[in-house]
């Protein structure tokens, strides 16, 4: 095959587990704010499985004006109305090519607590310490319902030294229910902050780089998190009537219907999305970085197709360890949890009439049966979102090569179709898909220079200019007219 100087055809094999290599760019040599704490309670007598009755707590203070902006709205697309989506409006202050996150940022947003399938046994949590690296240990939220994740299995019968259903006070997962949930029960990846994966890494940094801990069921009704599960809800409406997908979708779901994307993002190997957005870009035609990634010979098949097979993996296994830290973190609950409270009626407080009829008539016969899958969501908890932190191909790609304007367009979309596709189905709400993207954006820009420069003998300087030039907020991408902060990237 020819090469043409600064084009190359790629040819990309198959995706291998591939594992990170080099360490975080945070100093190993520092220990990282703690991100758990331990809790003192006595021994209480344990409950009921997953989806319990929701239970009031004894609190008695008024509603007060939300002033948490937990809900993205730049998104261009929703599902509040099955048959008019509407479009959100955005922001338009930077250009688009020159737009990054924020990670050293310490004006975060409010703390958000709040939680799953409450118990009248915990109605607060202690005050932070001074030391302590905020929000991560955030007191409880005005208004918090206390509903966490709890759609955890235990094979062998709920274990005795275990206080079920796990509360506010049991987020983030200490070391002792987390040997528990580890060996008793089928939750997954219980991953806490002295994993051996979590070597050099602080997840404090990129939660409060990222805007806060996420939202949860609160007594408000304007509380932002109702409106992140009513998007939900109308998803999972327009999914049980078959409608069109309200937001545009990539080329290589060229076809798909609305119940094919929510299978798009069932049970599949990790990355494989985006291995098709690769082989694609390989017919289209790729323009490598040489910059970036440096060949030693003008045809160099170990640079070039083997490289990019192994970032495919490299990328979704970098984010992983810190993704699921940060899920058993806060222990946000899942949709299906909180929406069949309320279909029961063990959720009143905040619901609106209007949330409550919709939920109404899903007519749910479980929890489970609320989402495009029989199996319901995973058992671990919602935020942020493993698909969206893992769909940082757009980033990485567009970093190792010159994209044109419609390549870069088609990455976008692949990675935040992989990320929404799991609100389609309805296991995740949009912010978590918003964190997650933003996330697994954070965690490569740290990671990549010293990767790159270690593995592949690539100049620090040059990758960091070019990282420098591709970060962006998600928050700012309008997936129907491909744009970034309003700045539309085809012409």
């Amino acid at each position: 095959m020819s090469v043409k100087k600064g084009l190359v055809r790629l040819v990309f094999l198959s995706w291998g587990v591939s594992f990170c290599l080099s360490e975080s760019a945070l100093s190993s040599d520092q220990a990282p704010p703690r991100i758990l704490r331990n809790h003192n309670r006595g021994d209480e007598s344990t409950e009921d499985p997953s989806h319990r009755a929701h239970r009031s707590k004894p609190r008695n203070h008024e509603a007060k004006p939300n002033t948490r902006s937990g809900r993205n709205t730049s998104r261009g697309h929703s599902a509040t109305r099955p048959s008019t989506p509407r479009t959100n409006s955005r922001r338009s202050d930077r250009p688009a090519e020159n737009r990054p996150v924020n990670d050293d940022d310490d004006d975060s947003k409010p703390s958000k607590a709040g939680g799953h399938h409450s118990g009248s046994r915990k109605t607060s949590r202690p005050t932070p310490s001074p030391e302590t690296n905020p929000p991560t240990a955030s007191p409880v939220e005005e208004g918090d319902l206390n509903v966490r994740f709890n759609k955890i299995t235990y094979p062998d019968g709920e274990p005795a030294a275990l206080q079920l259903p796990l509360t506010m006070e049991d987020y983030p997962i200490t070391a002792e229910t987390g040997a528990i949930l580890r060996t008793q029960s089928l939750a997954d990846a219980v991953v806490l902050e002295d994993d051996f994966d979590m070597r050099g890494k602080d997840p404090s940094r990129y939660v409060n780089a990222l805007g806060g801990p996420p939202t949860f069921p609160n007594e408000d009704p304007n509380h932002p998190f109702w409106d992140d599960l009513e998007e939900v809800v109308d998803y999972q409406i327009i999914r049980r009537e078959n409608g069109t997908t309200p937001f545009t979708l990539p080329m290589i779901w060229d076809g798909y219907d609305i119940n094919d994307v929510a299978d798009a993002v069932h049970n599949k190997y990790p990355g494989g999305h985006q291995a098709t957005l690769l082989g694609w870009l390989y017919k289209d035609g790729l323009e490598v970085d040489y910059d970036v990634m440096p060949f030693r010979s003008n045809r160099d098949i170990v640079s070039l197709q083997f490289r990019f097979a192994y970032l495919n993996t490299w990328a979704i296994e970098c984010v992983g360890a810190v993704n699921f830290c940060i899920k058993w973190a806060y222990g946000r609950p899942r949709p299906e949890e909180v929406a069949y409270q309320i279909a029961t009626g063990q959720i009143t407080q905040g619901v609106s009439e209007e949330l409550q009829g919709k939920i109404a008539s899903m007519n749910l016969e479980n929890a489970t049966s609320f989402t495009a899958y029989p199996e319901g969501s995973p058992s671990h908890p919602a935020w942020p979102a493993m698909h969206s932190a893992a769909s940082a191909a757009s980033f990485w790609i567009s970093v190792v090569a010159n994209l044109t304007p419609e390549q870069y367009c088609e990455a976008l979309r692949v990675d935040y179709a992989v990320a929404y596709a799991r609100t389609v189905a309805g296991v995740h709400y949009p912010t978590d898909n918003i964190m997650g993207l933003n996330l697994g954006q954070m965690i490569l820009a740290d990671r990549m220079p010293d990767h790159f420069a270690e593995s592949f003998g690539t100049d620090r300087a040059k990758i960091q200019a070019k990282i420098d030039r591709m970060r962006f907020d998600w928050n700012d991408f309008n997936v129907d007219d491909c744009s970034i902060a309003g700045v539309p990237i085809v012409a």
